[in-house]
């Protein structure tokens, strides 16, 4: 039997533990803070599906094919205690910091489950592993630096939340290992995972890999297996909340559409993700697409569209809708490009975390390297094994830093958790690998979170202005506006506003359209208007001022009548 640490181990790890949470905490605030007013475009598509939580909207609009329904049910839920809305947006960042509360408490639980029992020197053995102390240091580190380095407060985004249930599912999958396969346990961890299938839909593939690995760590798998089957149905009866009424809204059973649609954007389309996607081409998908963006005039390119419902901006309220009708196919060259752009990516991520790979490094030569080291490491394949599966779904695909933050976290600490040093050195080495570590990911965050809080302080949100400036003009909600930006996150103030962006000029040739002559300036606008846009809106770069033009507010939006119909 292991021996017990000490009530002054015990302290010292409390200390750490109510420390970093709280030093966390006021970290993950002050990203939200600093970021209150900024919103993307996805983040507009989560605030108008969370109109389905209010009454009079119909809950049919929390279920997208493209985003799941758990992140704007509880982003709609926040807003029914502040319906304003010019307040939703900074609603949604403390509802970030809410979500990241519960993920450092489910790191918690992770990690204290996944931290070896013989974590305590003993004389009697020539190796021995880090203290708890350390473990404890090293993984609130690399959660924070996940958190808000990868997935970040600054947006309105599912990320955290699935982050919330990975790590939720990976400490159950832990506990069966330790304390057995028992019917609750494993009950526990399918509705884990339906939960998180409702956050995401990734968990899906994740979860199932994680029900096998139960089943793996079992003592008796036979009897392992039933209960992992049993799991396997919790997960399906709790995401049949989203499957079912997507598949009846589709016309026919799916699990959802956003692995197919970003297959299709960033794989089967070479070009990279395009923003009209129908535009572009099919890359090497096939079939032909049921919806599209009309292109209603060229140089610059001014697109028009509409899903038939009231939402900020149609074009990204279910990216999946537009690629309806074609089915992404596999092209070994296409896929081989994807890879390598995706590969490219992990590795600036990973160098930007080199404190990791160091400490890595030495704690494999400390713990003997060779056979040793590796039969160290596979007593913790579970861990490490879900992380490397987490990188290797989204590098065929595509990854995005926010995506696989805590895969990364799970691949790091189950490489970690695997390697001991020598006992004569644990001592000197435990206070150099976790405070080293520590220091050279937490000193770049303070300076980088306390820049940016600095320097935008005196933040200004222009986006509400230029809503409130619409609405003393007379635009209500409901109108259809047209857009003029290069910003791709740009929206609050139609989402603020109430408008329906139904025609813009192409947000890659947007500055264009102030180089183009005033007859073709007028011949853009005049398409607008056939659009059926009341108004156009423009973020007019540079301070000269557009003839005809009326600035909104202070802000660097201009608007232009194109219908100007009064209400009746």
């Amino acid at each position: 039997m292991s021996p017990q640490p000490s009530l002054d181990t015990r302290k010292k790890e409390a200390f750490i533990t109510v420390v970093f949470f709280a030093f966390a905490g006021i970290v993950a605030a002050v990203q939200a803070w600093t970021y209150r007013y900024y919103v993307s475009a996805d983040s507009i598509s989560y605030l108008d599906m969370s109109d389905g939580v209010f009454p009079g909207a119909g809950w049919d609009r929390l279920i997208t094919g493209t985003w799941s329904p758990l992140y704007p049910f509880l982003l709609g839920s926040a807003r029914l205690l502040s319906p304003d809305p010019y307040h939703e947006v900074a609603l949604g960042h403390l509802l970030n910091v809410v979500i990241f509360v519960g993920g450092l408490g489910a790191f918690e639980f992770f990690l204290r489950n996944a931290i070896p029992r013989e974590s305590v020197p003993d004389s009697r053995s020539e190796y021995v592993f880090l203290p708890r102390w350390a473990y404890l240091l090293i993984g609130y580190t690399v959660f924070l630096w996940a958190s808000i380095v990868c997935i970040t407060m600054k947006s309105l985004r599912a990320d955290m939340l699935m982050a919330v249930f990975v790590l939720l599912a990976m400490g159950m999958l832990l506990r069966i290992r330790e304390l057995g396969a028992s019917w609750g346990r494993y009950l526990l961890l399918g509705a884990i995972l339906g939960l998180g299938y409702l956050a995401k839909t990734p968990i899906l593939p994740i979860g199932i890999l994680i029900l096998a690995s139960g089943v793996i760590l079992a003592r008796d798998w036979k009897r392992a297996l039933p209960k992992a089957v049993a799991s396997g149905a919790v997960l399906l009866a709790i995401g049949s909340l989203y499957f079912i009424p997507l598949s009846l809204k589709r016309g026919g059973f799916t699990l959802g559409e956003s692995s197919s649609y970003n297959y299709l954007a960033h794989v089967a389309w070479t070009g990279g993700a395009p923003w009209y996607l129908q535009e572009m081409g099919r890359g090497t998908g096939t079939g032909t697409f049921l919806h599209r963006a009309a292109r209603i005039y060229d140089q610059p390119s001014v697109y028009s569209f509409s899903i038939g419902e009231s939402v900020t901006y149609p074009i990204r309220f279910d990216p999946a809708y537009w690629a309806r009708g074609v089915t992404p196919r596999f092209h070994l060259g296409a896929q081989l490009r994807a890879l390598v752009i995706n590969l490219k990516l992990y590795r600036d991520i990973f160098e930007r975390t080199g404190g990791v790979a160091a400490m890595l490094v030495a704690m494999w030569f400390l713990s003997g390297g060779g056979r040793r080291a590796i039969a160290g490491i596979a007593t913790q394949w579970p861990v490490w094994f879900i992380g490397a599966s987490g990188l290797a779904m989204y590098a065929f695909v595509h990854v995005e830093d926010r995506y696989v933050g805590v895969f990364c976290v799970l691949l790091w600490m189950g490489l970690l958790l695997g390697l001991s040093v020598p006992a004569t050195l644990v001592k000197r080495v435990a206070p150099l690998v976790a405070w080293g570590l520590a220091a050279s990911i937490l000193i770049p965050i303070i300076a980088t979170v306390g820049f940016h809080a600095a320097a935008g302080r005196e933040t200004h949100d222009w986006e509400a202005e230029v809503a409130q400036a619409l609405t003393h003009a007379g635009i209500r909600a409901g109108d259809k506006v047209g857009r003029i930006s290069p910003g791709y996150n740009d929206f609050a103030w139609a989402r603020i506003a109430r408008v329906i962006v139904v025609t813009e000029v192409a947000i890659e040739r947007a500055d264009s359209f102030w180089e183009s002559s005033p007859t073709q300036q007028e011949a853009v606008l005049r398409a607008m208007a056939a659009a059926d846009a009341r108004i156009v809106v423009a973020y007019v770069p540079g301070d000269f001022t557009p003839a005809g033009w009326q600035r909104l507010g202070r802000t660097p939006y201009w608007m232009r009548w194109l219908n100007p119909t009064p209400h009746l």
